[in-house]
């Protein structure tokens, strides 16, 4: 069924994929898949874009220990499939971009795969919820100030995490690859047969991460409903203090946005210019300065005028 009939049972329905195999193909011999690398040729539905996802915290088919550009705090990793995320493109140029934002499906987690609290306590992050939040809510600002679709876990925005239970219901030690014991808990990367305690979300998570909620509300909301991240001309983008902060522009109701974020390598001392501007969200709930303001370590700033 290709789109045009879909749609005459539903208006709204979208297609959508994972542009890759995970395995051996079934299609017939003189096929050609739809993946990546041929996006443009491809009309009426969209792809996963995991190559923003993997630059941002190395999840996919990278170690458990890999660090990306969110989950990173010792150097500044690239960047440029970040920005090309940024624009609702399928990965960066060199990977043959699909041609219109809304072919892409921009996302940090899904499915059966690792939360973002448990990406990032796999990476070897230290053990801190608040820098947790910090990180999961960094991660999805991105997606959210993104061009084409934004696709979220469920859960996230209230620092979800799948625990591995045993027969008896008891938490599961996580070990190293040599069976020692680390200091937490084992959690799953790959839940889609894992029990329903794993998988469940807890809502009294909720309760205890109030400002994250706030934050995905007001993210939410403004991807509902910011004309500029669903047209099919791309945003401005930019790289800045040496690949710790990256900047986007967008438009909404007549209204200039510029949405700055900050990564972990980012120390505080990078500053930018606010002079007429507004403030619409900061996720560290700083108090907005008119003139110039510096982007905080693992800090989204939005701004409007």
């Amino acid at each position: 069924m290709d789109l045009e009939e879909a749609q005459k049972i539903n208006s709204n329905i979208v297609i959508y994929g994972e542009p890759w195999a995970g395995g051996t193909s079934h299609l017939p011999s003189g096929c050609e898949a739809a993946i990546q690398n041929n996006a443009r040729d491809y009309v009426g539905f969209g792809q996963f874009n995991d190559l923003m996802r993997d630059e941002m915290i190395k999840s996919g088919m990278n170690q458990p220990e890999n660090r990306g550009w969110i989950n990173q705090t010792a150097y500044t990793t690239p960047n440029v499939d970040i920005l090309a995320g940024l624009q609702g493109k399928t990965g960066s140029p060199i990977h043959c971009p699909t041609d219109d934002p809304n072919k892409t499906v921009n996302y940090a987690t899904c499915h059966d795969n690792y939360t973002l609290h448990d990406r990032i306590l796999v990476s070897g992050v230290e053990q801190d919820e608040e820098l947790y939040e910090k990180m999961n809510v960094l991660a999805n600002s991105i997606v959210f100030t993104s061009q084409g679709t934004t696709f979220m876990l469920a859960g996230e925005e209230m620092l979800r995490t799948k625990i591995v239970y045993d027969v008896d219901g008891n938490p599961k030690q996580a070990v190293d690859k040599n069976g020692n014991p680390l200091d937490y808990y084992e959690v799953s990367g790959n839940s889609y047969s894992s029990s329903y305690k794993t998988n469940e979300i807890n809502y009294s998570w909720k309760v205890n991460h109030p400002r994250m909620m706030e934050n995905y509300k007001k993210l939410i909301s403004l991807k509902q409903n910011a004309d500029g991240l669903h047209g099919t001309q791309y945003n401005e983008v930019e790289s800045l203090n040496g690949r710790a902060v990256v900047k986007t522009t967008f438009t909404y109701g007549g209204h200039e946005y510029v949405a700055y974020h900050g990564n972990g390598v980012n120390d505080g001392t990078f500053t930018v210019d606010t002079t007429g501007y507004s403030l619409y969200l900061d996720t560290l709930g700083l108090p907005f300065v008119e003139g110039s303001m510096a982007i905080h370590p693992f800090e989204t700033l939005i701004i409007y005028k």
